[in-house]
Order: C-alpha cells, then sequence, then structure tokens
C-alpha cells in the first residue's frame, strides 16, 4: 500500500546502515530483510485499515509530523495533498477538545506515562468523528523528551452502536417496569375492601421487586400499624415480628419510617453489611436476629394521597442477594403512588358506606319518631271530638262545667304542648338532614372530582378497565348525591321552607327544554320518544324551574319501569281552564289497589319485570305533587297493568305575561 513521503517506510530506511555497494550488488541478506520489511510493512496497514487505527511519530525539536495511511484516512485527507503538522492536527480537533488534548500532551510529556483519551475532529466535509487516542513520549539518555509516537482509533461507529444498545436496554426495562406497575394497578384495584389492597399490594411484590414486602399504616396515635408483610418462609415471617416487639424502631432515627413519611423522601440501603449491623444493632441478640433475616438491601418509601400521609412501604432482598439502585428506588416510588391513591380510595369508600349505614339508621329513626307524633296526634283530636260532644251535658250542670272547662283547658295545653314537640321534631329533623346533606356531599364530590381528574389522565395513564372503575364509582357517587338531594327536598318543601313563584309562565319553551334533555337519554336506552308538540301562546300559572323539574321526575319515573323497545310520550293540551302536561309510558302499568299510594313519601312499587331497574328512596312522586299542590296545581295518574301509566300535571291557565 502506496503511503506519503513522511511515512513510517521512510523513516525506517533512513535509520538502516548501509552496508556498501550498489543496490544490485547487494547480498542476499540484505534483499532477504528488505523483502521481510516490505511484507511487514504491508500487513501493518492492511490491520490498520481493518481496525481503522491509524499511527503517528512526532518529532519535539523538529516538529516534523508523520502519519500512516489509516491515520489520513480517519481523518478524511488526501496523503499526496495534506502535509500532516501538529497545528493542522489541532485545527482539525473539535474546538471543544483542543484544550483537553494540549493538557493532556503536556502531562505526558512532563510525568512520562502513556496518555489514553477520546477526542472529536471535524474533517473538511463537515462530518465530526470520534478518535481514541492512544501514546507516549521517548526521552534521550539526559531525559529530555525528544518525540512522541502514538496510535488513534476511530470508534465513531462502535460508540453509536453502544449508545443504542444503551438506550434498547433503558427501553427495555421502562417497558418492564411500566409493565409491572399496569398490573400492579389493576390488582390493587381488585377489591373495595381497605385492608385487602394493603395485602394485595404485599403480595404483588414479592418477588418481582423483593424477597421482603411490608406496609405500615400511620395510626391517629402516632403509631405504625403493620397491615400487611409477605415472604416465602412463615418462620422469617415470625422473626420479623419478633424483631419488631423486641426491639421497636427509633423515630428519630433519619432513616425511620416517621422521617419517611415526614419527608417523603425515600431510603435506600444498597448494602447491609455486617459492619452496619453491629453499629446500628442495640445489643448482640438484636444483631442476631437481623443476621438471621438474612437481609441484603431495602428500600422505605412514603404512602402520600392527596397530601395525606397514609404510611410507609418497605421492599427488602434477602435470600436471592440482589441490591437496590436509584432505578430501583425510582420504580418503588411509582408504585407507592399508585398504591395510596389506591389505598385512600379504598378508606373513603369504607367510611362512605359506614356514614351512609349511620344516616339510614338515623332515619328509621326519625320516621319512628314521626309515627309516634302522628298517633298522639289522633289522640288528641279524637279527645278534641269528645269534649265537643259533651257540651250539652255540661251546660247541666254549672259544676260539671267548670270541671270539663278546667279539663279542656289542660288537653288544650297537653295539645299545644304536642304540637310545640312536633314543630321541635320538624326542626330537628331539618337540622339533621342539612347537617347529614352537607357530611355526605363533601366526601361525594371529593369522590368525583378525583374520579374525574384520574378520568382526565392528570396523575397518570388510565387503562381502560381503570376507565370503567371510575365510571363506576362516579354513577354510584352521583346516584348517591341524588338520593341525599331528594331527602333535603321533601323536607323542605314538608317544612314550607321552598320558595316557589306562581306567575305566568310559557309552556312551549318549558317543553322544549324539557325535550332535549330527555330525547337523548330515550336513544340510549332504546326507547321510542315522541313529543307532541303545543300552542307555542300557551301560557298557565306556576315556577317555570318547579314546572320542569316536575316533567323531569316524570320521565325518570317512566324510564324506570319501561322496557327497551317501548314509547314514552310527552304531550300537552288544554281546556276548562287548566292546562294538562301529560307523560305517557308503555310499561308494565300499576295495579288499580296501589295507585292511590304512589304519591306518598318513601314508597316504592314492586314491578317484579323491572326490579332490577328500581332506585332511589321512593320521594320523586311525593314531591312533584307537592310541588304541583304548592303551584296550585295538581298531579294525577292513570294506569292499566299490562298496557302503561300516564301522569297528568294539571296548571291554571294564565290568559297572558
Amino acid at each position: 500500500m502506496k503511503e506519503s513521503g513522511n511515512s513510517w517506510s521512510d523513516s525506517f530506511k533512513r535509520s538502516v546502515p548501509s552496508m556498501g555497494g550498489t543496490p544490485g550488488d547487494a547480498p542476499s541478506s540484505e534483499r532477504s530483510l528488505r523483502d521481510a520489511l516490505a511484507k511487514a510493512e504491508q500487513i501493518l496497514a492492511e490491520s490498520q485499515e481493518l481496525a481503522l487505527i491509524g499511527s503517528w511519530e512526532w518529532d519535539i525539536a523538529t516538529g516534523r509530523l508523520a502519519w500512516t495511511a489509516q491515520t489520513f484516512r480517519n481523518f478524511g485527507e488526501d496523503p499526496h495533498s495534506f502535509v500532516p503538522s501538529f497545528e493542522n492536527y489541532t485545527e482539525r480537533l473539535h474546538p471543544d477538545d483542543r484544550e483537553m488534548m494540549a493538557q493532556t500532551v503536556q502531562g505526558a510529556i512532563l510525568s512520562g506515562k502513556p496518555f489514553d483519551y477520546y477526542h472529536r475532529l471535524i474533517r473538511r466535509d463537515g462530518s465530526v468523528r470520534t478518535l481514541h487516542a492512544r501514546g507516549r513520549a521517548i526521552y534521550d539518555r539526559d531525559g529530555k523528551p525528544v518525540r512522541m509516537v502514538g496510535t488513534g482509533q476511530d470508534v465513531t461507529e462502535r460508540i453509536a452502536l453502544e449508545a443504542e444498545r444503551t438506550t434498547l436496554a433503558a427501553a427495555e426495562v421502562a417497558s418492564r417496569r411500566a409493565g409491572f406497575l399496569r398490573q400492579a394497578t389493576l390488582g390493587l384495584y381488585e377489591s373495595m375492601d381497605y385492608e385487602s389492597r394493603l395485602v394485595q399490594l404485599a403480595k404483588f411484590v414479592v418477588p418481582t421487586l423483593g424477597d421482603w414486602c411490608a406496609v405500615d399504616i400511620l395510626e391517629e396515635d402516632g403509631r405504625f400499624n403493620r397491615l400487611a408483610v409477605v415472604h416465602s418462609d412463615p418462620q422469617k415471617i415470625e422473626l420479623a415480628k419478633e424483631l419488631e416487639e423486641r426491639y421497636p424502631e427509633d423515630p428519630e432515627l433519619p432513616t425511620s419510617r416517621w422521617n419517611v413519611l415526614a419527608s417523603g423522601k425515600p431510603v435506600l440501603f444498597r448494602e447491609i453489611t455486617d459492619e452496619m449491623i453491629d453499629a446500628g444493632a442495640r445489643d448482640p441478640g438484636h444483631a442476631a436476629l437481623i443476621r438471621a433475616l438474612g437481609l441484603t438491601s431495602f428500600i422505605t418509601v412514603p404512602l402520600i394521597a392527596r397530601e395525606a400521609k397514609l404510611g410507609t412501604l418497605t421492599i427488602v432482598m434477602a435470600e436471592s442477594g440482589r441490591h437496590y439502585d436509584e432505578s430501583d428506588v425510582e420504580l418503588a416510588m411509582d408504585l407507592s403512588r399508585k398504591a395510596a391513591i389506591a389505598i385512600d380510595n379504598a378508606r373513603m369508600h369504607t367510611q362512605l358506606m359506614g356514614k351512609t349505614a349511620e344516616l339510614e339508621e338515623q332515619a328509621a329513626r326519625l320516621e319512628q319518631v314521626v309515627q309516634e307524633l302522628e298517633g298522639a296526634n289522633e289522640i288528641l283530636n279524637q279527645q278534641a271530638m269528645e269534649m265537643e260532644l259533651s257540651q250539652e251535658a255540661l251546660q247541666e250542670s254549672s259544676s260539671e262545667l267548670e270541671m270539663q272547662t278546667d279539663e279542656l283547658q289542660r288537653a288544650n295545653r297537653e295539645l299545644a304542648q304536642s304540637q310545640a314537640i312536633a314543630e321541635k321534631a320538624n326542626h330537628a329533623k331539618m337540622e339533621f338532614l342539612a347537617v347529614m346533606s352537607h357530611e355526605l356531599r363533601t366526601p361525594l364530590n371529593a369522590i368525583n372530582g378525583y374520579t374525574e381528574l384520574m378520568e382526565m389522565e392528570i396523575g397518570g395513564l388510565v387503562s381502560e378497565t381503570q376507565r370503567e372503575y371510575l365510571v363506576r364509582i362516579k354513577k354510584s357517587g352521583q346516584f348517591l348525591l341524588g338520593l341525599i338531594n331528594d331527602v333535603l327536598n321533601f323536607a323542605k318543601i314538608d317544612a314550607g321552607s321552598v320558595d316557589i313563584k306562581r306567575e305566568p309562565v310559557r309552556l312551549h319553551a318549558i317543553l322544549e327544554t324539557s325535550h332535549l334533555l330527555i330525547e337523548p337519554q330515550m336513544k340510549a336506552r332504546n326507547i321510542a320518544y315522541r313529543y307532541v308538540a303545543m300552542d307555542g301562546t300557551c301560557m298557565a300559572v306556576g315556577d317555570s324551574e318547579k314546572i320542569q323539574q316536575v316533567i323531569l321526575n316524570l320521565f325518570t319515573n317512566a324510564l324506570k319501569f319501561t322496557d327497551p323497545g317501548g314509547t314514552i310520550t310527552l304531550s300537552c293540551e288544554s281546556g276548562d281552564g287548566f292546562a294538562r302536561i301529560k307523560v305517557a309510558d308503555t310499561g308494565r302499568g300499576i295495579p288499580a289497589g296501589k295507585l292511590a299510594s304512589i304519591f306518598d313519601p318513601f314508597v316504592q312499587l314492586d314491578r317484579s319485570a323491572n326490579a332490577g331497574s328500581q332506585h332511589g328512596v321512593g320521594l320523586g312522586l311525593a314531591i312533584s305533587r307537592e310541588l304541583a299542590r304548592a303551584m296550585g296545581g295538581e298531579l294525577t295518574a292513570e294506569s292499566e297493568v299490562g298496557k302503561g301509566s300516564v301522569f297528568t300535571l294539571a296548571l291554571e291557565l294564565s290568559p297572558g305575561p
């Protein structure tokens, strides 16, 4: 392979002493030596080209720089037109690497040690290459540096390949961890029970993320309660319990669970050594227990959801001999955030169920008190009637009259006291319902709000299964909120504290609005919907908001008891001084014997064919009739079993606005 005039071959030939005579007269040994040299140079050049390794020599005194052919190729230069020099070499270096090169060369000359470093060069075509440079200085007998020799290997493709492998490896790790988090999240939502989710969390961690897992929840008194601990060996679990009981953790330690939860920052012990055990043990028994557990590495992360500090999650390596690093801490923190939200949701669900049961119990007691008061009122009414019948007998005798008068006055006082008691009970009922409505609405609004945040994926990606769960939670919350509103509205109407207007209203606008709200629900249920438009000038006396509320209540009732494929019709007619708004359905109908009781509070009919669709507490129709009467109208019902029902809201006609 042909090289430049400044080749290693020229340098070598000049250094070989002449043996005299002309080339034609050279002895055979010299010719053999030259042939061997040429062969060696060819092999060296081919090897350098294959390995992309070029070599060089720099004469420090003269500044002369000699390159091999591969060095020219590495720099992208033509050996016939480019003269290598230290200045040309420096110009080809990347500007950010020039100072490093100068310091490296100077350091090698001063120290006498070889150098080894990587630098970038910029070719004439603008491409950037990376070279692995190695070399050393050569000294004369006086220790003075006279020249430097070295090599430069083009490692651009190798570095790119290594970077690609690193990226692929990181992506694979990220994919595995994302899959782990998805499976863990699904497992956490398999049960709505608070403690079951904690146990499920610990079981899921072992053995994928550790040999041990413990979940500790912070109680109101500041103590940690270990609600879940998982390990494959039951005897090891007993040893862990013994360690916790005999040597409870010091809350003041920087790595304690208290400090992890207070700071919100994880704790990582990459390797647990015998020296660490001896230094931290309180006595030999303490150290023996720790060693018996075989711990090698552990991580403790906080469980925090919506700023609520719930507890800690600890994962430990033991029998596997593995050790944790920062990437494991990051995965554990991701898991703890998802687990904390799931745990907090389960705890809120448990609290809500408790509040609901308490409310139902109090409502039952209140109903019993109301029934007792109604019985007392009936007795008082009967006594009053008896007093009226005895007036004629009292006139016959003044003494008997005075006695009966005293009895009547005493009865009147008792009646007044009973009425006061009834009014007080009614006020207590209203106050109770208002308080309970607030107490229940607050967590319900929180549940609905955080459900919407999770649906918007603000805290992270949500799977389709999780989204289905969120829809169920949201529907349940809205359903319970509707029940609370029904109870509170009925109580307000019953107490006469609802402000109802009686003014001219245009029924056409109200029916059009109701039509737009109702039609999509009918389509969703596969129920045919008919709307019979009315005269746009028809005016009635009432409250437009309350009229629309009654219409929507009637449609909700019709939806409950009409099967898919049925029909619901909305119409309005006027005559005899009244406007009559009708909602007709083709449901199963109401038995004649039960038709009179459907407007009573808390009454729900047993329609066996539609039992699965009944919801609520039986106040919708009761509220609607009270609203109709408060507006000076009436709400009635007609029904025939097997054919359906028709509900009619009658309102007085108004001559105009």
